[in-house]
């Protein structure tokens, strides 16, 4: 349901942590192929079918979003120069002159990087009501889930719910297993034929169980206080974690795309190819 017009537009900012190097992308290209890509040193500068790179896409993406207000990336210095010149294309800019576009140092790990998002913010915009975190490695992103999602944000406040964050239904049959045990050799030195295979203990009912990604979207003033409230030592593995450690409100899942992907591997990027 669409906001009265008298009433004023709330102020969406959106966080993209990208100080990560993209390591597990690195091991996993194929030997054939790694000297094509031996010259991209990070792989949200590997070209899309669009024309932009990865990251690039990620931006366009955000700013073609009608209720986004400015979007901050979070960027190592190592890759400070090279990220700023990326975002800088005065001849095809990647947002419209009405949007604010930002770029400030992230942390040594990915929360770190989302509060120096969120004290960025909080420095560019005293008005910022709300506030979503985005994988800078998940460039097809629906520009459609992140505008109907603030809108049911609004509706559900009310209900104490302070996030929606994308996801998807889990399918396939999960599984519990034994943790992997150190390898043993025989006196020949040989591995013995389990030695790397997990062995199974269970099925785990997959009812309830959903994939959560990113965007994720919430009340600002909630988000930062979940940052301050949890210890810092804690590395969550999203942000909706905090807010469920800090007991601030409910947190629910909308569904989006399956093709809302994740660049981690070789694999990945091929698929991305095809999407995009």
């Amino acid at each position: 349901m669409p906001l009265p017009s008298s009433a004023p537009l709330p102020s969406l900012w959106v966080i993209v942590p990208a100080s990560g190097c993209g390591s597990r992308f690195t091991q996993s290209i194929p030997p054939q192929t790694e000297a094509d890509f031996r010259t991209v040193p990070n792989k949200l500068l590997l070209p899309l079918p669009t024309g932009r790179l990865v990251l690039q896409e990620v931006i366009y993406r955000l700013g073609a979003i009608p209720c986004v207000a400015g979007i901050v990336v979070l960027t190592s210095e190592e890759n400070q120069a090279t990220v700023a010149q990326l975002l800088n294309t005065p001849k095809n800019p990647l947002v419209p002159p009405d949007k604010r576009l930002l770029l400030t140092l992230g942390g040594n790990t990915r929360r770190a990087s989302v509060l120096a998002g969120l004290e960025a913010v909080q420095l560019a915009d005293s008005n910022a009501t709300f506030v979503a975190v985005h994988d800078a490695a998940r460039p097809n992103l629906d520009p459609f889930w992140l505008q109907e999602a603030l809108l049911q944000l609004q509706q559900l406040m009310p209900h104490g719910t302070v996030g929606i964050c994308a996801g998807t239904k889990i399918q396939d049959t999960v599984k519990a297993c034994q943790p992997l045990l150190p390898a043993t050799q025989d006196v020949l030195g040989n591995q013995p034929p389990l030695a790397f295979l997990p062995i199974m203990t269970h099925t785990v009912d997959r009812t309830l169980l959903w994939q959560v990604q990113t965007p994720q979207l919430f009340v600002f003033s909630v988000l930062l206080q979940a940052h301050w409230a949890v210890s810092p030592q804690f590395e969550a593995t999203d942000d909706a974690q905090l807010v469920e450690l800090a007991k601030l409100g409910s947190v629910v899942i909308k569904p989006t795309s399956p093709w809302n992907l994740k660049l981690t591997t070789w694999q990945d990027y091929q698929l991305l190819q095809t999407v995009v």
